[in-house]
């Protein structure tokens, strides 16, 4: 994306602008208009040579100015006309892209990625929600890996070569002097130059021929003149259809930050998570469902799903003897520990909370504030063996809370 500033110092979006037939031949114009800006001496004065465009009417050029054709309807010369004699679209003769890339989709069409910027506002509601689930307060100051991208894309250009055939007249052998020598002189040792139509740029190539087509040999009536042609070749590129694209000339679009898949539990009569409370759907679930209060002991629940975590079932039945019979697994849920508070004494400070006793590497649990936090240096904590380490003392910190399974 680039920005340019308005004189209002207001900075401007200006987006890949398209390339059509009618911007290759301005910039031709262009070259020749504005920058060879041809001059020779006349009758009249050193004047500079007036440049048309060979598809405008006898009838609109003496209308509109004077100085290309005189009262008689006769053009004044010198003059210099530049005529667009044919387009080629050759596959051999590419640009940048080399490939085919067919476009992302029929709605906005677009292939090529030219830019791309940060959203800010959506960005901003990413990071704040974030910073309000774990420290209760906006713009709170923490790295935010949710960043939304817009990404500017354009249509596939097809690159075309534009041949146009320039054409210099004159009455005198001295002016066409004076007129032919920038054409050559201009590209330096090679034929090659650049021409622009604002932020476009083409390659353009002036062929080595430069044809006489003088009839000053001819001792007719015939007014006298002087006159060569010469071809510039331009590689040009076209973007789209122009006025016939039905799709935007720049697509726009945001990238996915978050992917999230809610499961109805309700429907599917899935295990409920009884520790990081995360459930969804809880509407219309029956009492003996519902979480258990901190100081309950989870051993006491059936339903225990949690990563590390082992349960014991015994089962006691009786039969017409008065027998009974009893089986239990290696490892009694006794050793998972819910709600557990550190050792240490908080003081508004702390940023370090040692777990109580030794717990299974991989089943420890941090809460604060009933919110699970998540281990990682770019996270909420780093742990080293029984101690948790915050990077900045969390809010209301005795409330952090520990749960894992005893070693």
């Amino acid at each position: 994306m680039v920005l340019s500033v308005t004189k209002s110092r207001r900075l401007e979006d200006i987006p890949f602008p398209p390339s059509t037939m009618e911007t290759i031949d301005l910039a031709m114009h262009k070259f020749i208009e504005e920058t060879l800006d041809i001059r020779c001496i006349t009758p009249t004065g050193f004047k500079k040579v007036p440049v048309v465009w060979t598809s405008s009417e006898r009838l609109f050029q003496s209308k509109k100015d004077s100085r290309f054709r005189d009262k008689d309807g006769t053009l004044v010369l010198p003059v210099i006309t530049i005529e667009r004699s044919n387009i080629t679209k050759d596959p051999s003769r590419k640009g940048t892209v080399f490939a085919n890339i067919p476009p992302i989709d029929k709605v906005k069409g677009g292939s090529i990625s030219v830019s791309r910027r940060i959203k800010q506002d959506k960005t901003s509601n990413f990071a704040n929600a974030s910073m309000y689930k774990r420290a209760g307060q906006l713009n709170f100051s923490k790295k935010n890996s949710k960043i939304v991208y817009e990404t500017l894309t354009i249509p596939l250009p097809v690159y075309v070569t534009v041949q146009y055939e320039i054409t210099l007249r004159t009455e005198y052998q001295q002016q066409m002097n004076q007129i032919v020598t920038p054409f050559i002189t201009r590209p330096g040792g090679i034929n090659y130059v650049i021409i622009e139509e604002g932020r476009l740029r083409y390659e353009a190539f002036i062929q080595e021929d430069f044809s006489q087509n003088n009839n000053i040999s001819n001792f007719s009536n015939e007014e006298r003149k002087f006159e060569t042609k010469l071809n510039i070749e331009v590689l040009g590129w076209l973007t789209g259809e122009n006025v016939n694209r039905l799709q935007p000339n720049v697509s726009i679009r945001e990238n996915i930050v978050e992917v999230k898949i809610p499961r109805e539990r309700i429907i599917t009569g899935d295990d409920l998570d009884t520790v990081n409370g995360r459930l969804y759907g809880l509407e219309g679930l029956k009492s003996d469902l519902l979480l258990p209060k901190v100081d309950d002991n989870i051993a006491n629940y059936k339903q225990v799903r949690n990563p590390g975590a082992t349960t014991t079932e015994a089962t006691t039945g009786g039969g017409g003897g008065g027998g009974s019979s009893s089986s239990a697994d290696s490892v009694t849920t006794t050793n998972y520990k819910v709600a557990q508070t550190p050792t240490e004494t908080a003081d508004g400070s702390t940023t370090q909370f040692t777990v109580p006793e030794d717990f299974v590497a991989g089943t420890l649990m941090v809460f604060n504030q009933g919110l699970l936090m998540l281990i990682g240096a770019d996270n909420d904590y780093t742990l080293s063996g029984r101690v948790v380490t915050f990077e900045e003392a969390p809010q209301n910190e005795a409330n952090i809370l520990f749960s894992y399974i005893a070693d």
